[in-house]
């Protein structure tokens, strides 16, 4: 009986002490990664584990594990290591006498010919995306971009298979962002590159916002016996969103509403940027029975977010001066949008000594413009838009110009 009682006590002991064991040991360390970050050398990461004093690391050699280090900090860099060949690694939480569970993982150094650590040569926010740039590798099959917010867990965010650019869309926000690439030949994937960080901070809610800071109607006779009506509104862009104008149709009444003409208003530029102004203009032919009316304008604005970002042109050397028909505005233009244009739509606002808008000249230039090209253009008043018959360059006091290709 008392050898039955030791053998339970013993038994007891020996199962107390092996849950304390259990108890005091530590779990896995989570989100173990190994990276080649050089074709003979593997980045070993992995999460911190509450309470650990150092990490076991240890590589597999044959049938045996030998163990490399023992960090206090969760990574390590294992070097001197074959390229293209697969290696195992596993890591486990120590603190004194107590150890962890091992967390294990497997890669591949990359094969000889692949490619070097792509760098990223820019990295930054353009609205709510961060643009991810790199130079050009003549033998890349694809991209790979990786995304992490604490440089242990990265996730594959994008794969392109051309270009130097890769548009990560709204980002985890108001953390620091941490992105490096990888990139394949007909060899395999290659070592990843060098980790670069940015902060994305969320763009303000679009807001659009505009408003009509001048209004001028007038009602002329005109040499074929009636009368023409004209309006030209002056727009400013007030939101923090570019605006587009669409077709804007207006109605002309008398005082009761009467529909005395419809017609539609152009607009000068078709987007606008923040901040910008811009304008409208109309005009219709009346019957000269209605010379005493007080004649109403009644639009329909339609007026949207725009969908496109404007591509401007660069303009220089503008100036008014007589020509040979008529007033002109004279200047140059330049296409440094990066690639060839075949149209470019140039609008000129004319402002009075008064500040007040009297006018507004455009054109527009269909011809081959490669990316870098510049050569001069004029807009003469005949045949476009102001409130007199006649505007001289002596009654400018200012100009704003406008080119842009045509993208809707």
């Amino acid at each position: 009986m008392k050898k039955i009682v030791s053998s339970l006590m013993v038994a007891f002991m020996l199962l107390t002490f092996a849950l304390e064991a259990t108890a005091a040991s530590f779990s896995a360390p989570k989100n173990l990664a190994v990276r080649a970050t050089a074709t003979n050398a593997m980045t070993l990461t992995w999460s911190a584990v509450t309470g650990a004093k150092k990490y076991d690391v240890e590589v597999q050699d044959g049938k045996k594990w030998k163990k490399l280090s023992s960090p206090s900090q969760t990574t390590f860099v294992h070097k001197g290591l074959k390229a293209g060949t697969k290696y195992t690694y596993r890591v486990r939480a120590t603190a004194g006498k107590t150890v962890g569970i091992y967390a294990t993982k497997t890669e591949s150094t990359p094969k000889k010919g692949t490619l070097n650590s792509p760098l990223i040569s820019a990295l930054k926010q353009t609205g709510d995306s961060i643009i991810i740039s790199w130079k050009k590798l003549s033998e890349m099959r694809s991209m790979e971009i990786y995304r992490s917010t604490d440089e242990v867990i990265y996730k594959r965010v994008g794969v392109v298979t051309s270009g130097t650019q890769y548009s990560d869309v709204k980002p985890p926000a108001n953390v620091t962002l941490y992105y490096m690439l990888r990139a394949s030949n007909s060899k395999g994937f290659g070592v990843y590159g060098e980790v670069k960080t940015i902060k994305y901070t969320p763009p303000p809610p679009q807001k659009m916002e505009y408003k009509i800071i001048s209004t001028q109607e007038h009602v002329q006779s005109t040499s074929l016996d009636d009368l023409r009506w004209e309006g030209l509104y002056e727009i400013q862009n007030t939101g923090n969103v570019s605006i587009h104008f669409g077709l804007t149709r207006f109605d002309l009444t008398d005082t009761n509403g009467r529909i005395l003409k419809t017609g539609t208003l152009f607009s000068f530029p078709d987007i606008l940027k923040p901040g910008e102004k811009g304008c409208f203009w109309g005009s219709e032919y009346l019957d000269k029975a209605f010379a005493d009316t007080k004649v109403v304008f009644k639009p329909r604005w339609n007026i949207s977010i725009s969908k496109y970002n404007r591509v401007d042109f660069d303009l220089s050397d503008i100036e008014i001066r007589s020509g040979t028909f008529g007033t002109t505005v004279f200047g140059k233009i330049a296409n440094n949008t990066g690639e060839k244009q075949t149209w470019a739509e140039i609008s000129v606002l004319l402002y009075s000594k008064n500040n007040e808008l009297i006018g507004v000249w455009m054109t527009n230039i269909f011809e081959d413009m490669e990316n870098g090209v510049e050569f001069g253009f004029e807009i003469s008043s005949i045949g476009n838009r102001t409130l007199y018959d006649k505007v001289t360059p002596d009654m400018v006091g200012r100009l704003i110009a406008y080119a842009n290709t045509v993208q809707y």
